[in-house]
C-alpha cells in the first residue's frame, strides 16, 4: 500500500529515483546542446571569423575537443569514485561555460583552441559523471539507463546543431558561443540544486568485490569504440 498523509500521497523511493534520473538527464540534455553548438560551428568559426585557411589548424580545433574529453573521462571518472558524481558534473558544466566565453571573445587561433579544449574538459567531466550516476540510480536496469543517457546526449546534440545554425544566420558566428556559455551555466545551477550527492553510491561501489581484468581484455572491448571515435572526428574535420 502507498502511504498517504492528509489525502496526499507521500513520495515513494521509486518517485525519488525518477526525479534524480530526470535531473541527470536534463543536465545531460543541456550538455548535448553545448556539444552540438561546438561541433556544428567550430570549423566554420575558425575559417570565417579567425580567417584560418590551414586545414591542419582547423583539424586541430576539431580534434582537441575529442582529445581533452577522452582524457578527462578517464581522470574525472576516477575522481568521482572519491568525491562523488555531483561535484564532477557541476564543475564540468562550469568549465564548459568558461570555454564558451573564451571562444565568443577569441580573435586568434590560440583562443579558439583554448576555448575548445575547455569545452572538451567540461564535457568529459559532465559526461562521465552523469553516465555513471545513471547506472547507480537505476542499477537493476542498466540497459535502460544507458539508453536514456544516450537519448539525452544525442538528442541535445541534434538540438544544439540546429540552434547553432539558426543563431549563426540570425546573429553571427559569435552569438552561438555566448548562448553555449549561458546553457552551460544553467546546467551547472541545475546540477547543483537538483542532483543529490552520490557518496552513498560511491561507498557501496567501494565495498563490492574487486574483479581483475587484463589489459588485453580491456583493449579488445574498447577497440571498436576507438575506431568509431576516430572515424567520427575525421568526418567532423571534413564536414565543412
Amino acid at each position: 500500500m502507498r502511504a498517504f498523509a492528509g489525502g496526499v500521497r507521500r513520495p515513494t523511493e521509486k518517485d525519488r529515483v525518477y526525479l534524480i534520473a530526470a535531473g541527470l538527464l536534463f543536465v545531460e540534455l543541456l550538455a548535448g546542446v553545448v556539444w552540438g553548438i561546438q561541433r556544428g560551428l567550430s570549423s566554420l568559426f575558425a575559417k570565417e571569423i579567425l580567417m584560418i585557411a590551414s586545414f591542419t589548424q582547423i583539424g586541430m580545433v576539431t580534434s582537441v575537443f575529442g582529445l581533452t574529453k577522452a582524457v578527462t573521462n578517464l581522470f574525472m571518472g576516477a575522481l568521482s569514485d572519491r568525491v562523488g558524481r555531483k561535484p564532477v558534473i557541476v564543475v564540468g558544466a562550469i568549465v564548459s561555460a568558461l570555454g564558451g566565453m573564451v571562444i565568443a571573445s577569441a580573435d586568434q587561433f590560440t583562443g579558439m583552441l583554448l576555448g575548445t579544449a575547455l569545452i572538451g574538459l567540461g564535457g568529459g567531466s559532465t559526461f562521465v559523471g552523469i553516465m555513471v550516476a545513471m547506472t547507480e540510480v537505476i542499477p537493476s536496469r542498466i540497459g535502460l539507463a544507458m539508453g536514456l543517457f544516450q537519448l539525452a546526449a544525442y538528442g541535445g546534440s541534434t538540438l544544439g546543431t540546429s540552434l547553432a545554425g539558426y543563431l549563426a544566420v540570425s546573429y553571427g558566428l559569435r552569438q552561438p558561443f555566448t548562448v553555449l556559455m549561458a546553457i552551460s551555466a544553467v546546467g551547472a545551477v541545475a546540477g547543483f540544486f537538483f542532483i543529490p550527492k552520490t557518496k552513498g553510491f560511491v561507498h557501496e561501489e567501494r565495498t563490492r568485490p574487486k574483479m581483475r581484468v587484463s589489459i588485453t581484455a580491456y583493449a579488445r572491448q574498447l577497440a571498436p569504440m576507438y575506431f568509431a571515435g576516430f572515424s567520427s572526428k575525421i568526418m567532423d574535420s571534413l564536414s565543412l
